[in-house]
């Protein structure tokens, strides 16, 4: 058996993966224990969150394998995750689908950096990814929760020689969605541009627009966020963003018309080789319960995080966090009442080879 698993290896090394192309092997694993303040009642986290969701029991946020192959003409990724993670954003795709984290194909179009990309995409909005590790805070913002982490269909994008511009144009499935409902034909679209004006300082301007499907009615969705991602010197990295949002019945009034946008700054001092603190406010305001579909109509969330991170080696990060939230009304379920706050304890452990 290690005779043919070797030869095989070799047959693959020489005939599929030649001289030119790069096959990449990487593994993310991220435990965590996450306690919220004054509630023993059960092991689920009472806000609008999707990651480190569980509380009083060490569980695993994500848990990743991924692939990615390019050679001068094409490229593929493929990522197969698991995880509290997983289990809350791919609550509603197929079972076959619940475990791929991305898994796309592309095709080079001419000599340039114009790419055509077909499958499971990583989200074009925002700053903040599914991997913990690349991220300022330990949590993710209230805006980061509530858009999309990741999102299928076709991507056409262009990189300038010089690498300051990214380009792309999207036709989507829909709102971090792998599969679209039976009801919904037409597709969604989004684009993306990326301006580095210089290695410290990068803009970012993304949309969406699609229809939704609320309550057997379709609804047109328009969305559009904005951030930027600033180096200060050798010490300071600071990221915002906003993202403003209105979503219309086909065919009503202005009556019918819904406005949601939020907001989040996030800071990272770097205080030792070894050693970050970080902190991030940030706001969330949606009184039509157009994302927030499970809290009261008129409710707007605040929230301050603070954070210290320890770099045990270069793949392995510490994490801990305080994270208070605030809202306008009694919306957190806490120690079996609801509560205007949420105060919550986490650490985790990024492990990434």
């Amino acid at each position: 058996m290690k005779r043919l698993l070797y030869l095989l290896f070799i047959f693959l090394t020489n005939n599929v993966i030649g001289q030119k192309d790069s096959l990449q092997i990487s593994f993310y694993v991220e435990p965590y224990y996450s306690i919220e303040l004054g509630d023993n009642t059960d092991h689920n986290r009472h806000a609008p969150i999707y990651c480190y969701n569980r509380q009083n029991e060490v569980d695993i946020n994500l848990g990743l394998i991924q692939f990615a192959f390019k050679n001068n003409k094409t490229r593929a990724n493929l990522g197969i995750g698991a995880g509290t993670y997983m289990q809350a954003n791919y609550v509603n795709e197929q079972d076959a689908l619940k475990y791929v984290f991305e898994g796309n194909a592309g095709m080079r179009l001419g000599k340039k950096e114009l790419w055509l990309d077909a499958g499971i995409l990583p989200s074009h909005i925002g700053f903040e990814s599914a991997i913990g590790s690349t991220n300022i805070n330990l949590s993710r913002s209230i805006l980061a929760e509530n858009t999309p982490y990741y999102e299928a269909g076709v991507r056409i994008s262009y990189t300038s020689i010089n690498e300051k511009l990214f380009v792309s144009m999207l036709m989507l499935n829909g709102w971090q969605k792998i599969r679209r409902e039976d009801q919904n034909q037409i597709p969604s679209f989004g684009h993306q541009i990326s301006y580095k004006f210089s290695d410290n300082f990068l803009i970012n301007w993304s949309t969406y627009a699609g229809i939704e499907i609320v309550d057997s009615l379709k609804q047109n969705r328009l969305f559009s966020n904005l951030y930027f991602d600033a180096t200060l010197g050798t010490k300071w990295r600071l990221m915002a963003g906003w993202d403003i949002g209105t979503q219309q019945l086909q065919n009503g009034g202005k009556d019918t018309q819904k406005l949601w946008h939020s907001g989040a700054i996030s800071a990272q001092y770097h205080l030792h080789p070894n050693w970050d603190i970080n902190a991030r406010a940030e706001f969330y305001h949606d009184h039509d319960m157009v994302i927030l579909t499970d809290l009261p109509d008129g409710t707007s969330l605040y929230g301050a995080t603070v954070g210290v991170d320890y770099k045990v080696l270069a793949n392995f990060l510490w994490r801990f966090e305080y994270r208070n939230l605030i809202s306008n009304k009694n919306v957190f379920y806490i120690a079996e009442e609801y509560q205007m706050q949420n105060n919550a304890l986490t650490t985790s452990w990024t492990y990434k080879f």
